[in-house]
């Protein structure tokens, strides 16, 4: 199974959006689903001049968002990823 960090910064290397920053955060507790944010820069929401974000219900859509391959084809760096 893929899988997609929650909770860790990624870099976008290749694909849609190349140079910009993603993260999933888990808000089930809130709205019942995953957001996954997109960045211009690295530096957080709070201090962004572009951005968007992205809703899903499950981590299922999580992965399926990041890996289905017919829209993005994205290539990320995670940032605290030890196994790359």
């Amino acid at each position: 199974m893929k899988v997609v960090p929650i909770g860790i910064k990624g870099l976008v290397v290749s694909g849609e959006h190349e140079g910009w920053f993603v993260e999933v955060s888990d808000d089930r507790d809130i709205s019942g689903g995953f957001l996954i944010v997109f960045t211009k820069n690295a530096t957080g929401i709070n201090t962004i001049n572009e951005a968007y974000d992205n809703w899903v219900e499950s981590y299922e859509d999580v992965v399926t968002f990041f890996y289905d391959g017919e829209e993005t084809e994205w290539v990320i760096t995670w940032m605290n990823d030890s196994s790359s």
